[in-house]
């Protein structure tokens, strides 16, 4: 039983380090800065509003291939305007990569420069670029006006592994298989015996 156990992870490593010889296909793909956006005063509570698209980006999935990691940055802040923005969540295909709350000195406060963000995506979230395309959408939660600089987009594909490979297990018998000419045989054994028993009723 250890033997067989031991055969079957090794089955196993050799088919991880089969897929991992294949490249992966890297894409990277860029978000435009949020130009012209609302603006709205301080309130309290601060009303909900409706979202902003930022822009929409294609990218190639080869056919047999799935994503297989992804990941994000961008800038608070934009070009014309690099020092903050107002609270915002940042959403790419209804997944939260970031998010500025009000009044973070990371992104809402004034700063001289752009800052930086970087989301890396969940493995449970990748089958949402395997269409190859990627929406990204910005949702206002404070005063005054949403800045965002450019974002890019790195999205790794790579072919969809084959199924495992599942060995017989030695201590379950294996199930007897006939042959075309034994189960004719078999047929012809199990008719003969039946015209048997029905000769043998009729005496």
């Amino acid at each position: 039983m250890q033997k067989f156990a031991l055969l079957k992870g090794l089955v196993g490593v050799l088919a991880g380090l089969a897929a991992c010889s294949v490249w992966a296909t890297t894409s990277v793909v860029v978000f435009p800065e949020l130009t012209d956006p609302p603006s709205h005063a301080a309130q309290d509570p601060f009303p909900p509003q409706p979202p902003l698209t930022v822009g929409t980006v294609n990218f190639a999935v080869p056919v047999g291939e799935q994503v297989v990691a992804a990941q994000i940055s961008g800038f608070w802040g934009s070009s014309l305007v690099p020092d903050g923005t107002a609270g915002v969540d940042v959403l790419v295909d209804g997944i939260l990569v970031s998010k500025c709350v009000k009044p973070s000195p990371d992104c809402w406060e004034s700063a001289p420069r752009q800052r930086p963000w970087t989301y890396t995506f969940k493995q449970s979230e990748l089958a949402a670029f395997n269409d190859g395309v990627a929406t990204m959408t910005a949702v206002q939660t404070s005063d005054i006006s949403v800045r965002l600089g450019t974002s890019t987009l790195t999205i790794e594909t790579a072919p969809v592994p084959p199924p495992p490979v599942i060995l017989p297990d030695p201590e379950v018998p294996p199930v007897p298989t006939l042959s075309p000419l034994a189960l004719l045989a078999l047929i012809a054994g199990l008719a003969a015996a039946g015209v048997f028993l029905v000769r043998r009723a009729k005496r």
